[in-house]
């Protein structure tokens, strides 16, 4: 994107809230790095996978599983979109273990017809 000097950039006064917001509950619920096992969140990220040498992940061990649905294994990540998530959850939380399910090679899914069989396994990493 190009600007020019007539132009302004862009607002993320919203998207700025919403992670102010975002961060606040997560810290005014458990607000300790070491939270008993059963006070952890778990979240799965169905997205594009997670690149895997990125920085985001160096010697993070909150990502507990990592499955894929699509060509390619779910430590992958060509369009860098689950990546992007997965860090900023990843950035946002502390207590939280994080279960990724690779379901698109790009930024949009395009496939539907496995959803109900990922929908199933994101309740079996409920459950572990």
């Amino acid at each position: 994107m190009c600007f020019h000097a007539e132009q302004t950039l862009p607002s993320y006064k919203k998207t700025d809230q919403y992670k102010s917001r975002f961060l606040r509950l997560v810290e005014s619920h458990l607000d300790e790095d070491d939270v008993p096992e059963q006070q952890r969140l778990k979240i799965a990220i169905l997205d594009s996978g997670f690149d895997s040498e990125h920085s985001y992940f160096y010697e993070d061990l909150r990502i507990k599983d990592a499955q894929s649905w699509v060509q390619g294994p779910p430590n992958e990540d060509t369009s860098g979109h689950g990546t992007h998530i997965a860090g900023i959850i990843l950035d946002l939380t502390r207590n939280a273990d994080i279960y990724i399910g690779r379901i698109t090679e790009t930024k949009n899914l395009s496939d539907l017809t496995r959803i109900p069989e990922v929908s199933s396994f994101s309740v079996l990493w409920r459950n572990l």
